[in-house]
């Protein structure tokens, strides 16, 4: 977990090239899960990000990523890889 002022990142995961920034969401279903991840969530999560990436300057050569995990009861948590941009553009 990363978290300032503005915003927060539930995982941040290196893997190879690619470095994941996932939000983790539980919810009773997948579509609940997904939804909770709305516009004003993504501002903050990216604010995190921006931040995080400012202080691992060494991170600008690897593959960035936004994942996001649903976790549901009784279920296998479910990792959706590109799930939005980080970049406003």
């Amino acid at each position: 977990r990363y978290r300032i002022k503005e915003g927060e990142v539930d995982l941040i995961i290196r893997r190879g090239r690619t470095i994941a920034f996932v939000e983790v969401k539980a919810r009773a279903d997948f579509a609940s899960g997904m939804d909770a991840i709305d516009e004003m969530k993504l501002k903050k999560f990216r604010k995190a990000v921006d931040h995080w990436l400012m202080r691992n300057v060494w991170a600008e050569a690897y593959t960035l990523r936004g994942d996001a995990m649903v976790i549901r009861p009784w279920r296998r948590p479910l990792h959706i890889e590109d799930a939005f941009p980080l970049a406003l553009s």
